[in-house]
């Protein structure tokens, strides 16, 4: 069985020194840490007590974990006194008790407590997987932090087995060796994953262009949505896409939305196709959306699926940022002539 450890991700971590590319690492341990709850897998914080040190002192603001990281009530927190995580702990008794055998790592710092805590885990004969983008550290005397990052990646990927092995992957590796279980659901009402999925989109979104998403959610509500479609690897949903009537024969497509580790995959072309399938089941004669004009990854998509540019429809009439696009179906599968 699989868990993640999530290492010292605490606030005075990040507060008393530049920690290499910062957000980007939280936003994949994020991700990390989503992929594991969703297939029900124990994701653990680990948290240093630094009194020794006279840092991260027990109970301080600066000893709490991260306000950016995502968290769940069902997730483990283990409290440590060293660099490694076992030392002093009770994490090799929970993960044993659990019959966990694989651990992936990530967190702070690459050259203090994630080496020490991989090292440790390897002669524990645990499998180790440490994800590459996923741990970070500061400049030292002599070395920039980013040289580091990658010589401990070359250094874990190279280290002589155990009994366990061990390996490093990046975030979208992980989550692409489930890219062959991508399973489409097809839904008739909205559902707690397809909400989630569209909150997602709606903060990507506003976090490119506030003012913008703010003119245009009046419009991406999810009411009179009928139509969704749902990609789910394994037990996680990671993408999604609608429709919703317009007029009689004609349906708008309504928030497509893959997860950023799954992008770049197929993942959106496949919904949509399956959409246009279900429209030509219901007779519908065309489709319809709306995209940014900035989104130039959205609209080479849309154009290689067969849609073209048409004039602004309903709202979004007199929008220079917005590209409406049309599709009509062919319906030539539906009408058989009698001949096999």
């Amino acid at each position: 069985m699989d868990a993640l450890l999530i290492i010292d991700m605490q606030c005075g971590s990040f507060s008393s020194v530049e920690r290499f590319n910062a957000a980007g690492v939280v936003e994949n341990i994020n991700a990390l840490s989503l992929f594991f709850r969703k297939l029900n897998k124990p994701v653990l914080f680990i948290q240093h007590d630094g009194e020794r040190e006279n840092f991260l002192h027990h109970g301080s603001p600066e000893w709490e974990i991260l306000p950016a990281l995502v968290r769940s009530a069902h997730d483990r927190i283990i409290e440590k006194t060293a660099n490694d995580s076992f030392y002093k702990t009770d994490l090799d008794e929970y993960l044993k008790s659990r019959g966990i055998d694989t651990l992936y790592v990530c967190g702070c710092a690459t050259d203090f407590c994630v080496n020490a805590t991989i090292h440790s885990a390897l002669v524990k004969d645990y499998n180790i997987v440490a994800v590459s983008d996923c741990h970070t550290t500061a400049d030292r005397p002599g070395l920039k932090a980013a040289q580091l990052i990658e010589f401990h990646n070359w250094l874990w990927a190279n280290l002589t087995p155990t009994d366990g092995t061990i390996s490093v992957r990046t975030l979208s590796d992980i989550c692409a060796a489930k890219q062959s279980d991508i399973r489409l659901e097809y839904l008739t009402e909205v559902s707690s994953d397809f909400a989630a999925l569209t909150k997602m989109l709606d903060e990507e979104f506003s976090g490119q262009n506030g003012k913008l998403h703010a003119k245009y959610a009046q419009y991406n509500g999810l009411d009179g949505i009928k139509d969704i479609i749902i990609a789910h690897a394994e037990e996680m949903a990671v993408g999604c896409c609608s429709m919703k009537k317009h007029e009689e024969g004609i349906y708008e497509i309504k928030r497509v939305f893959v997860t950023k580790e799954f992008r770049q995959r197929g993942i959106a072309a496949r919904m949509i196709a399956r959409l246009e399938t279900i429209a030509r089941e219901k007779h519908i004669h065309s489709l319809i959306l709306e995209t940014g004009r900035a989104l130039l990854p959205a609209i080479k998509l849309y154009t290689s699926l067969g849609y073209s540019q048409t004039d602004n429809y309903g709202q979004y009439q007199g929008m220079k940022e917005s590209v409406c696009m049309k599709k009509t179906l062919r319906n030539d599968a539906l009408h058989f002539s009698g001949r096999s």
